[in-house]
């Protein structure tokens, strides 16, 4: 029999047949501050679970159906949720460090807060619809192939993130931090970018139209040719920005 007890008293939270939790039927589960980290979870169904607060170091949900649960302030340093799904659920504050969501399904899910103090995390190819990274500390995060459409990443610092093929169609981007990001081939078409930190950014091949960019004066700052699919719209700040030092960058965009 294996006990999840709760990580700062000792109470048992949940008993459980066997030495796994492996395909576990854990629906609307109360696991707050539980201690599962190591835990196998494989495609455990924790359907609105409260997990808030626990150790989840190195556990394992690949594949664990996650829908509505709450991971606010839990340690998820090293976990496993490749090919998850977390369809709203609320990962608010949680440490992230070196954790995987590749392929993971994370519509409406919010992410707002979280960080990572090492390795970045790797959302690779993930679905990440309307997902909220708002005030996110994740550097060097890999979002290649995901698709963050009309994601709202305002105040996040993703400075040197790998962003290669991510869709971010209608995204809004305020004061964010993407220097030095990898952007090649990013899909940025009718996103709002507003006081972006961009300088350095890749933008080989990336697709701008209907995008609107608000002072974000270092938009000159790119590196590479983007691929203009539509007129831009930029404000003054910015395009006054852009005489002064990519001039050759004006004739792709119209002030609206």
């Amino acid at each position: 029999m294996l006990e999840i007890l709760h990580r700062e008293t000792g109470v048992v939270l949940a008993r459980f047949e066997g030495s796994a939790l492996s395909g576990v039927e854990a629906a609307g589960a109360l696991l707050r501050y539980g201690r599962l980290a190591g835990h196998d979870l494989a495609r455990a169904d924790l359907t609105n679970a409260d997990l808030a607060g626990s150790d989840l170091r190195g556990a394992c949900f690949a594949d664990a159906r996650l829908v509505g649960a709450d991971l606010a302030g839990a340690d998820l340093t090293g976990a496993d949720f490749r090919g998850a799904i977390l369809v709203g659920a609320k990962v608010l504050g949680a440490n992230l460090t070196g954790c995987r969501f590749d392929r993971a399904d994370g519509t409406r899910a919010t992410f707002r807060m979280s960080y990572a103090t090492g390795s970045p995390p790797s959302f690779a190819d993930a679905k990440l619809p309307n997902v909220h990274l708002g005030q996110v500390n994740l550097p060097g995060a890999d979002f290649a192939g995901a698709d963050l459409r009309e994601a709202n990443l305002s105040q996040a610092t993703l400075r040197g993130a790998r962003l290669v093929g991510t869709s971010l169609i209608g995204a809004v981007v305020a004061n964010a931090d993407l220097r030095e990001a990898d952007l090649r081939h990013a899909d940025v078409t009718f996103a709002f970018f507003r006081e972006v930190a961009t300088r350095g950014a890749l933008v080989d091949g990336a697709l701008f139209g209907g995008t609107t960019i608000v002072a974000t004066p270092e938009l000159g700052g790119v590196v590479g040719t983007p691929s203009w699919v539509g007129p831009m719209y930029l404000d003054s700040v910015t395009l006054d920005a852009l005489r002064g030092e990519a001039p050759g960058l004006l004739a792709a965009f119209t002030l609206d």
